[in-house]
């Protein structure tokens, strides 16, 4: 019995899951987390089990797939990524929808909160962000460029604050477990809310168990509720218990009423890409879905104290030898041209600063190529950037 159990524990110890192991690129086959269930929210059956589907995908048969438990896993090359089968009798396998790593890179990007009256300094160098017209020499009328400074007079001050983008978010490229009578899974996302199936404006999926519909967002999202648009001509009770996620959480459950049109259901800021509804226990049938929420990274930097404060920080329209454009404070720019994402680099409080949605998007906040010397007075007038190149960008934000 001891010899047993022995062999069970190395086998265990030999397939190595990684619990902290979130994501996964290409094929991703050499995936070894511990997802255990499918994009439509289905368990995964054990790679061991042979129930409730009978199989040829064991361990014994990919000792090098790592076949653990019911863990998701490629071991065949599906294109699509890891996949299990289910523990459903109705769905005999389906893919799990791990992110890939870049995606969950843009997950990492920090989440600041608020920071008020905080310095904006190059790291290492410790000149502070300032525009022309507080250094005294200059006068900008509208919009000013930044530029350095080592003077901790005022001017020097911003304000950090969360950016909300305009609602409702957009969805995109949709997909469905299965498809009936043409209701394809775009006809949720194709700005019609009409509820009569004559109008070819709502899904169908094409069986009564274990249905999914799934979109994704521009990037991830604070969600705040998210609105189905329910059948109205028939059928409307199909739609009870539909369960509503925004990336991995559970955002809530359709309670279906008689002669309701629209259900709203309450994320409260569930942060993901995707938006998705499961109907485990009927036709899935979606007329339209509607998002609403903010961008859950996107900041604006505003001016604090000196000239200019209130204002904004943006791409201008002066380019530089570099072919690269000025950063300038403006008042009445568009939203989009005044998202900014924080993303963390080594040192305390320290980020790379990257252009967020519109023109410029994901190039970096960047000084200029210069050597900055103690007697180097010029270094107070070397305009702020925004690149491709993200060298040279490394930023420290400090209480003043």
């Amino acid at each position: 019995m001891l010899r047993v159990v022995l062999i069970v524990t190395l086998a265990a110890v030999s397939y190595g899951a990684d619990p902290a192991q979130t994501c996964a690129d290409g094929l991703q086959e050499d995936y070894r987390g511990t997802k255990s269930t499918t994009v439509g929210g289905l368990t995964c059956q054990a790679w061991s089990s042979q129930s409730p589907h009978k199989h040829s995908r064991t361990p014994e048969r990919y000792p090098d797939a790592g076949l653990e438990e019911n863990f998701c896993r490629n071991p065949d090359g599906e294109p699509k990524g890891t996949w299990c089968y289910t523990t459903s009798s109705g769905k005999r396998w389906d893919y799990c929808a791990v992110p890939s790593c870049e995606v969950e890179r843009e997950r990492e990007v920090l989440q600041l909160g608020e920071k008020k009256g905080v310095t904006v300094s190059l790291q290492g160098v410790g000149v502070k962000l300032a525009t022309r017209e507080d250094l005294g020499s200059f006068y900008c009328g509208g919009s000013c460029e930044w530029v350095f400074t080592t003077d901790s007079a005022p001017g020097t001050l911003w304000n950090i604050t969360p950016f909300e983008v305009p609602s409702p978010l957009r969805l995109f490229s949709a997909t469905q477990s299965s498809t009936a009578h043409s209701g394809n899974a775009a006809r949720a996302i194709d700005g019609n809310t009409n509820g009569n199936w004559g109008k070819s404006s709502c899904t169908h999926s094409s069986g009564a168990k274990d249905n999914w519909w799934m979109a994704s967002l521009a990037q991830n999202s604070a969600v705040s509720k998210v609105v189905i648009h329910n059948r109205v001509d028939c059928c409307s009770d199909r739609i009870n218990g539909a369960k509503v996620y925004v990336g991995d959480s559970l955002c809530g459950e359709v309670k279906y009423e008689a002669g309701k049109v629209a259900y709203e259901v309450q994320c409260e800021n569930a942060v993901g890409g995707t938006v998705k509804v499961v109907q485990n226990d009927n036709v899935l049938t979606l007329c339209e879905v509607e998002v609403f929420g903010a961008d859950s990274e996107c900041y604006k930097i505003e001016k604090a104290d000196g000239y200019h404060a209130g204002e904004t920080m943006r791409p201008g329209s002066k380019a530089w030898g570099e072919g690269e454009l000025a950063v300038q404070t403006d008042f009445a720019a568009p939203a989009e041209s005044k998202c900014w994402e924080f993303v963390p680099a080594e040192g305390e409080n320290t980020f790379k600063i990257r252009k967020r949605f519109g023109s410029q998007n994901g190039e970096f906040l960047r000084a200029p190529p210069v050597n900055f010397k103690d007697d180097d007075v010029p270094k107070t007038r070397r305009f702020v950037r925004v690149s491709s190149d993200d060298s040279l960008n490394v930023w420290q934000i400090n209480s003043a």
